[in-house]
């Protein structure tokens, strides 16, 4: 037992029960180990100026005409981070997402508008909104710190409801916690700004403008990682105001949650000085934390905070055992004598749970049980698989409350278990109880006793809760948002109400399938895998037509081409990998297992999965290998060693394969992509294994494609998200990765999440960017805006359905948008030399029934024109007219048109006056054989253009354009 021995020394045991709690790591040696060295922002100047740039890249698109369409999903919701009311003039209720956007209603969750659609930023960390809901203060950027929470650009105001905005300023604080309207003076507004999630510096602390943003102040600083994250002034007099401060700083391999510039603060002189409040956690492990004073009763405030600390009373927690069940505390303190006397089920039962299996748990049950194997050695054993097993845990959530306005605190009941943390950690009160208190975590927990007891409500609604409403006037309606969206209750919590009618969706990944019309399959954060048809219109459509297929944080997707896509490949978060067959509903695992004496496999959040090329059978999953299976996933092979520059891990998985791609030209071809940078290439299924990493060696793959028209052309985009850095990496080479050339163009400065390359013309490229979608007519020389519709979104993912001819993408704040890509394969040289070039003409028949189509009284439709459709590419842009000109060159009429450079979509009107609905009837003679068969209703008949030959002419800027168009 001497190398055990030896073993228990090293990790720190001597001189406790060797099973007893460690301490955690502190906070500085994770500083040391993670969080080195600094990493500076990009100036968000050069963010501001991306923007401008698009903003004028679509204004002269010649795809700005071609329209983008929503097609939901709505049922699952999106995360919901503030929910606010006005208070005059009817209840509006405003509800703001973390990438989703602004919405308003005014009918209590019936229909919605969009406010902040096309700003600089989409994310949203928090807004406040004045009494008569005119004046709106918006945050951007999500507090919430997690790996999507997107940078904004600064403080936005609108002064008219939302209908106009203006940036305000403080474009480097990143990520904004809270953000608060004075009630004495709606020109002073605070403003706690959180500053980068993934860099040092930028705008942190507590801001304030006393003149409706023309300036601000810096009234409470943080320091380089440090920024505000709460604010609440007291009701009662403005100048007191309390402040909490978060140290916080995240990398792609692990999240620092806590430090020693955490506190909460307190003024009285509004903001002129500051004074720590004492009593509360503070030091290394003070992480987020929440204020909330009570209205009812200013001087009680309570603090929500996420105590990092060790737990001495760890060893004891709870574990919601009944009694005969061996739990990790109960064997702690059990000694080697009471370790032998337990029963072998029970042990092995256990084992099975700490240990490795290829230690053979039920062997070592019986082996300590014949006196060969003592606690110390199973020490060994257990610290083999977890490393942390037996360190102490932290204190978690604690709710600390304080009756003399901060002057001293007491904790509350301590078992509120883990509760809070830096992706939600929210409190709020009662507005007339000040001992009725909520607090969100992934349950949503009310005491109605100050803290001393909780009760779990809304069950039943989604989990992860962010923000809670309670009207001032009727306490019983409340609003909840959470991770899938917004709930109403009007019994003070006892039943709730999903209002899921908003395309809010945090799409990551996107597959299509080859059906009738045909099924777009999605991941999304925090609410599964869900599949829905392509002709899908949200607020007419069944919502239910959209189906959720799996759960967890959607992940990567593939279809088996067989059946048209019977068969679906889906996952969660860190490569939990499943198949599900539509037919049957079965559905198995396809995980490949850690390989025995090898390194546990390690999988990125989304880990990705291909079917290959060659036959559908054959599966690729990466982890930090290449793994492939020859029979959908039963059994695997590793194809590669580690192909990561495996740089040590914190809390957060990294090191691992994000981008997998085979070559359509040879089976075995494959290019893989890493989050650390890495581009790797196998001629031969794995013998051989070449590094062609591009010049950003250290910046996260987010793409690699293996062209379809030429062998040894592949394509690399890559992100500097988790740098808080925007700078569009798109890579070419034509070499197989010996080189690479950038095709970034003129893209603007924004991440690029994805890249595909059309199957039928090698020039055509398409990205997806955090700002949209690009499409390139020469292989990357030059880009262009596609579109117009949707909102500045983040693309995550997109998909060419090839029969359709549509791109599908995965908007990772509004849900799933599709567009036609035939505008862009039918475009030649020629026709964009061209002054006009018309593709499709539609003309209507049967002109002889157009006055006598039936319809109910109601519907009004005597007015329904009749249309000619254009769709017309001119190199010419202007104000013009579009005429139908008669055989005789006479203009039926000359209707004023603007036509742009690029696609022009054109109508013209065929009907030439209206009937008159209200016109009573006309009765001819029935003695009269010509009056007796007249149409009584001819008054009612609208009047339309006459059969015959015409021409459609469109002049713009000096030039003609004739079209010869039939009425029949």
């Amino acid at each position: 037992m001497a190398f055990v021995a030896a073993m228990i020394v090293g990790l720190g045991l001597v001189g406790q029960d060797p099973m007893g709690a460690k301490s955690l790591p502190t906070k500085a040696s994770e500083r040391d180990q993670f969080h080195k060295p600094d990493v500076r922002p990009m100036p968000m100047s050069v963010r501001l100026d991306a923007y401008r740039k698009r903003e004028r890249m679509l204004g002269e698109s010649i795809f700005q005409k071609i329209a983008w369409r929503n097609v939901g999903p709505e049922t699952q919701g999106g995360r919901v981070v503030d929910i606010e009311a006005s208070e005059v003039g009817g209840q509006r209720l405003f509800v703001g997402f973390a990438t989703g956007g602004l919405w308003v209603t005014d009918n209590l969750g019936q229909s919605w508008t969009s406010l902040f659609d096309n700003q600089s930023a989409f994310g949203i960390g928090d807004f406040d909104v004045s009494p008569d809901g005119q004046t709106i203060w918006l945050g951007s950027g999500e507090a919430n710190s997690q790996r999507t929470s997107y940078a904004g650009t600064g403080v936005f105001v609108s002064r008219d409801g939302g209908k106009t905005w203006m940036n305000a300023g403080l474009h480097d604080s990143h990520h904004i916690g809270q953000v608060v309207i004075d009630p004495k003076n709606p020109e002073v507004v605070y403003v706690a700004a959180l500053g980068p999630l993934y860099s040092q510096g930028g705008e942190r602390g507590l801001y304030r403008t006393k003149n409706g943003g023309k300036s601000w102040e810096l009234i409470l600083k943080g320091d380089e990682r440090t920024g505000a994250m709460d604010v609440d002034l007291d009701p009662r007099n403005s100048n007191v105001i309390y402040a909490s401060l978060w140290d916080r700083d995240r990398r792609a391999w692990n999240f620092l949650e806590s430090g020693p510039g955490s506190s909460v603060q307190k003024s009285v002189d509004g903001g002129k000085t500051w004074t720590k409040l004492s009593g509360l956690p503070n030091g290394d492990g003070m992480g987020r934390t929440s204020l909330a004073i009570a209205p009812s009763r200013p001087d009680t405030v309570y603090a929500f905070v996420d105590n990092q600390s060790s737990d001495p009373d760890s060893g004891t927690y709870d574990e919601y055992q009944p009694d005969g069940v061996l739990t990790l505390s109960r064997f702690r303190r059990l000694t080697d004598e009471g370790i032998k006397g337990l029963d072998e089920k029970v042990l092995a039962a256990f084992l099975r749970s700490v240990i490795l299996s290829d230690d053979k748990p039920d062997q070592v049950a019986k082996d300590v049980l014949a006196g060969k194997v003592d606690k110390a050695a199973l020490a060994e054993l257990m610290l083999k698989r977890n490393a942390n097993v037996f360190e102490a845990d932290m204190n978690d959530a604690e709710i600390w409350r304080s009756d003399d306005a901060g002057k001293s605190w007491r904790k509350a009941r301590p078992d509120v278990g883990n509760h809070g943390g830096y992706y939600w950690n929210e409190i709020y009160v009662h507005p007339t109880n000040h001992e009725e208190i909520y607090t969100f975590g992934v349950p949503l927990l009310r005491s109605r006793n100050g803290g001393q007891s909780w009760e779990s409500i809304a069950r039943r609604n989604h989990v992860d809760h962010h923000a809670l409403w309670i009207d001032q006037k009727n306490p019983r309606f409340m609003l909840n948002g959470n991770d899938g969206g917004i709930y109403a209750s009007f019994d003070a919590g006892e039943n709730w109400n999903h209002w899921n009618n908003l395309s809010v969706g945090q799409f990551t990944t996107i597959a299509v399938d080859n059906k009738t019309p045909y099924n777009i399959i999605g991941g999304l954060q925090d609410n599964g895998t869900m599949m829905g048809p392509s002709t899908y219109r949200p607020g007419f459509s069944n919502p239910e037509l959209w189906k959720a297929i799996g759960g967890g944080d959607g992940s990567a997707i593939a279809v088996d081409p067989r059946n048209d896509g019977d068969v679906i490949y889906g996952a969660s978060q860190f490569g939990a990998h499943y198949v599900i067959d539509m037919v049957t509903n079965q559905r198995r695992s396809v995980r490949p297992p850690d390989i025995r004496g090898e390194e546990p496999l390690r999988f990125n959040w989304i880990s990705p999965i291909q079917i290959s090329k060659h036959h559908p059978d054959v599966l690729y999953i990466g982890s930090q290998r290449l793994h492939r299976s020859f029979d959908m996933g039963r059994k695997w092979e590793a194809l590669s060693g580690d192909l990561t520059k495996n740089v040590p891990n914190g809390d957060v998985p990294h090191s691992t394969l994000t981008t997998i791609d085979e070559s359509p030209f040879r089976f075995g071809q494959i290019y893989v992509g890493t989050d650390d940078g890495n581009v790797r290439f196998t001629p031969d299924s794995g013998l051989t294994w070449n590094e062609i990493d591009t010049p950003a060696r250290d910046r996260w793959v987010t793409r690699i494609v293996a062209s379809s028209h030429e062998n040894g052309r592949v394509y690399c985009t890559q992100n500097g998200y988790r740098q808080d850095e925007w700078t569009p990496y798109v890579w070419v080479s034509e070499d197989f990765g010996a080189t690479w050339k950038s095709i970034a163009a003129n893209l603007p400065f924004e991440p690029v999440n994805t890249i595909r390359e059309d199957s039928k013309n090698p020039n055509i490229l398409y990205v997806g960017t955090d700002m949209g979608v690009y499409v390139s007519l020469d292989r990357g020389t030059s880009w262009i805006t596609y579109g117009m519709g949707v909102p500045h979104t983040p693309v995550h993912d997109l998909v060419i359905q090839e029969k359709a001819e549509e791109m599908v993408i995965a908007s990772h704040a509004r849900s799933v948008w599709v567009v036609s890509v035939k505008p862009i394969r039918k475009l030649t040289e020629d026709i964009m030399q061209a002054d006009f070039h018309v593709f499709d003409l539609s003309v209507p028949t049967g002109r002889d029934r157009w006055p006598y189509r039936r319809s109910a009284p109601y519907a009004d439709d005597t007015y329904t024109d009749q249309l000619v459709t254009n769709e017309l590419f001119s190199s010419i842009a202007g104000k013009g007219t579009l005429s139908l000109v008669d055989s005789a060159g006479k203009s039926v009429r000359d209707d004023s048109v603007e036509i742009v450079k690029g696609y022009n979509f054109l109508s013209y009107g065929l009907l030439l006056k209206a009937g008159d609905p209200k016109a009573p009837p006309v009765v001819g003679d029935p003695s009269d054989p010509k009056t007796a068969l007249i149409d009584p209703y001819a008054a009612r008949r609208a009047q339309y253009v006459a059969k015959g030959d015409y021409e459609l002419v469109l002049r713009v800027a000096g030039k003609e354009f004739r079209q010869k168009v039939e009425i029949r």
